[in-house]
């Protein structure tokens, strides 16, 4: 596997003014702007730049331009130079794109001097290269994309070539629906691959990102992102909504972490040693989870000395509730204990339970009876972030596994800090009582922001937990520190 960081580039084109932009990026920035595993750049129109680098900054996403002059100014009515995107702190600049070169006849020698200009000014160029649909069925594909890879990196030097960034946009594929097949986009990619060795050498050409930029959704995003020198994409229509360019960024991820098909196509299917168990192993299982259930709830347990009757009965009356409420229960415990009582429950009220589970485990053979749909991962802590990401909400049961304060550090640290979903604990005989305690010192000690406090809930009901997951407002009789003022 290599170690080239995906990247998944926005191109909003000629859309959204810059009120829309701004709120366009603020969805974005609050769904994957603290992730810094895939590279992330969103390129507003230039009335919108401005605004919309100000809501980026703190955050992971970075700003770019959809094109500039190579000239740094001068009288060029309507244009912008590279140093004036710098100014507005843009780290990177499309340059090159298709339509620059067939509406506005860009030739491969402007792009070039665009290409340097940028390098000049610590700017990434997007460069941007692709066939037409006469070339390609004139089977001239490969040497029109030689052609402005060898003439658009003319006199770039090794040093500089890790800043570039190229993207292949198949011009016929563009905004007409149609995609390249994965083949044919690998095939080009690796054929670009080639020529970066020719030109840089092994090392260099190893660390330059390729691009997919010829209509990538999140329907073909795994597939094509699981190619080994496709290492992300360059977005237009997908990235003008934030829902389905957040599912892009969740694609490279679970890309770079290993959520592969293990034959063509989006997944294969095989037996378990469960009986009856079909098992489903997805290229990009965070995207296929969210496609399969739309509203999917992760249970936690914290320990208790004795697993009480009760307990369980909580668990069972939990899972008919969630079915009876369209909620599915992504899972990844064993076919015992509480996680596995909800499981066996949502499925036996006629709901779907998505599994998690790590390629090791699968030799257990009764971990997983419960799933009807199974995702597999490599490690642990990829099971861990996919069932973390793709869950809408967490309730936490008391009576299971784990200490308080595993529960504590699962509960704030990661789904408060990083993933910022709704937390409910059904506080069953103040079973949480505790933790409740613990929590106030952390939070004096400044584990985790007051500002999240209002993701916490508190129930006393299986019902109550449930009402709190859905309307996002606390229960009465909560604890005064979780009041959501």
């Amino acid at each position: 596997m290599n170690n080239r960081r995906k990247l998944i580039a926005g191109n909003w084109k000629m859309n959204k003014t810059s009120a829309d932009a701004v709120g366009l990026a603020q969805e974005i920035v609050a769904a994957v702007g603290k992730q810094n595993e895939v590279d992330v750049v969103v390129c507003p129109p230039f009335t919108a730049v401005e605004a919309v680098g100000r809501v980026l900054e703190g955050s992971e996403v970075r700003l770019g331009g959809q094109n500039m002059h190579h000239e740094a100014s001068g009288a060029f009515t309507g244009e912008v130079s590279a140093p004036m995107l710098r100014a507005i702190f843009a780290s990177y600049v499309i340059l090159g794109h298709s339509e620059r070169r067939t509406l506005f006849g860009e030739t491969d020698e402007i792009v070039n001097r665009k290409v340097a200009a940028a390098l000049r000014n610590q700017l990434r160029p997007i460069f941007c290269v692709g066939e037409t649909l006469a070339e390609r069925e004139a089977g001239s594909t490969l040497k029109v994309v030689q052609t402005q890879v060898e003439r658009g990196l003319e006199g770039v030097s090794r040093e500089q070539a890790t800043s570039v960034v190229i993207a292949y946009e198949p011009v016929w594929a563009i905004g007409t629906g149609k995609v390249a097949t994965t083949a044919q986009a690998q095939e080009v990619h690796a054929f670009i691959r080639g020529l970066l060795v020719k030109l840089f050498g092994e090392p260099v050409a190893q660390r330059i990102r390729i691009l997919y930029g010829g209509s990538m959704k999140p329907a073909n995003a795994p597939e094509l992102l699981a190619q080994s020198d496709i290492d992300g994409g360059l977005i237009g229509g997908a990235s003008l909504e934030s829902r389905s360019f957040v599912e892009l960024v969740n694609a490279a991820l679970a890309a770079k972490y290993g959520f592969r098909a293990r034959a063509a196509g989006l997944f294969s299917r095989g037996a378990l040693p469960s009986p009856g168990l079909r098992e489903k192993t997805y290229a990009g299982g965070a995207i296929v989870l969210r496609r399969v259930m739309s509203k999917l709830l992760c249970v936690y347990c914290a320990s208790s000395d004795r697993l009480d009757a009760k307990y369980f009965a909580a668990a069972e009356e939990l899972g008919r509730a969630m079915v009876a409420r369209g909620w599915g229960l992504v899972y990844g415990g064993g076919r015992t204990g509480l996680m596995g009582t909800v499981a066996r429950t949502v499925k036996e009220s006629g709901g779907r339970v998505v599994g998690v589970i790590p390629e090791f485990m699968k030799v257990k053979e009764l971990a997983y009876d419960e799933a009807d749909e199974l995702v597999t991962v490599i490690t642990m802590r990829e099971r861990k972030l996919l069932m973390e990401t793709r869950a809408d909400a967490f309730v936490a049961l008391p009576g299971g596994w784990g200490t308080l304060e595993e529960i504590a550090e699962i509960l704030t640290l990661r789904q408060l800090d990083v993933v910022r979903k709704p937390c409910v604990f059904l506080n069953q005989d103040g079973f949480y009582d505790p933790l409740f305690q613990l929590f106030d010192r952390m939070l004096a000690d400044g584990f985790f922001r007051a500002s999240n406090l209002n993701l916490f809930r508190v129930a006393a009901s299986v019902s109550g937990v449930l009402d709190a997951v859905e309307s996002g407002a606390a229960p009465s009789g909560d604890p005064k520190w979780f009041d959501t003022r």
